[in-house]
């Protein structure tokens, strides 16, 4: 059953998980990590055997974290190092962009409601315009009575 997503919060999640698991290998001083991963607990001090390991619950978070872990595992391939680097900038590259892109969607509605607001102010300004022209002005108190003796 397809899952439809309507907003990136778990997509975040995941990603946010993995950048802080692995974050926390990073350097000299970097602490030893636990992922729970398949009912089964180990303790790594690796960014590249947590990212392997780390299986998030939510099909969402597991496809971002799969993201990452490709680009990790080409990393090790190719360069043999720096694959906790690799998955803590593209994540913080990823939830970078998906707030840059979330704010500029909000600012876009904020120039369509106002957009739309002068165009309707435009056409309504037009319309009075437009009635002002069809008026009749000044018609005297002969017509006017011609025309209430015709509406009566």
């Amino acid at each position: 059953m397809e899952r439809i997503i309507s907003d990136s919060s778990e997509a975040k999640a995941g990603v946010r998980a993995l950048k802080e698991l692995v974050g926390g290998t990073m350097g000299p001083y970097g602490f030893n990590v636990m992922p729970f991963a398949q009912n089964i607990s180990q303790v790594f001090r690796d960014g590249f055997k947590v990212i392997t390991t780390y299986v998030p619950d939510e099909v969402i978070r597991l496809n971002m974290v799969q993201r990452l872990r490709d680009a990790a595992s080409m990393t090790h391939l190719l360069a043999g190092d720096g694959t906790s680097t690799t998955t803590v900038f593209l994540a913080t590259l990823y939830l970078t962009a998906l707030a840059e892109i979330e704010d500029s969607e909000a600012r876009g509605v904020k120039v369509m409601r106002r957009l739309v607001a002068e165009k309707v102010t435009m056409l309504l300004t037009k319309m009075v315009e437009e009635l002002e022209k069809m008026a009749v002005k000044d018609i005297g108190d002969d017509v006017l009575t011609k025309v209430a003796t015709l509406a009566a």
